[in-house]
């Protein structure tokens, strides 16, 4: 019975939290206020760190729109970018709309050469 009574406490302070990180997303109308939006959405979830990447992907090539992250050095944020990680980070190559842990993702991949230098940077970082 406690169990349950705890378990419904933490689902509702988890729904509350949920509705109003929504809200604020919505409101969001610049790339300052999605920083911002980061940093906060951070507070909500076991994660030290957050980014951000949005990709454009047509028929033969895939091109950064934008990245931001919260907690990352911003020499982390530039090599990122320079170095294209984003066509080989496992999160990104991963199905959307699945729940993903970096550290079993890195477990599961079958890496490239590129994609083992991305590892080797991230965890540096790390």
């Amino acid at each position: 019975m406690q169990q349950a009574l705890m378990r419904n406490k933490y689902l509702g302070r988890l729904t509350e939290s949920v509705i109003i990180l929504l809200d604020e997303l919505v409101s969001i109308n610049n790339q300052n206020q999605l920083g911002d939006y980061l940093h906060h959405l951070k507070s909500h979830i076991p994660a030290n760190r957050l980014l951000l990447v949005v990709t454009h992907a047509s028929k033969n090539t895939t091109t950064i729109e934008y990245l931001t992250g919260a907690n990352w050095p911003s020499q982390w944020i530039s090599l990122y970018r320079r170095e294209r990680f984003y066509l080989v980070d496992p999160i990104l190559l991963s199905p959307a709309r699945t729940a993903l842990i970096w550290r079993d993702v890195v477990a599961m991949a079958t890496p490239t050469q590129e994609a083992l230098r991305f590892f080797r940077y991230a965890r540096n970082t790390m």
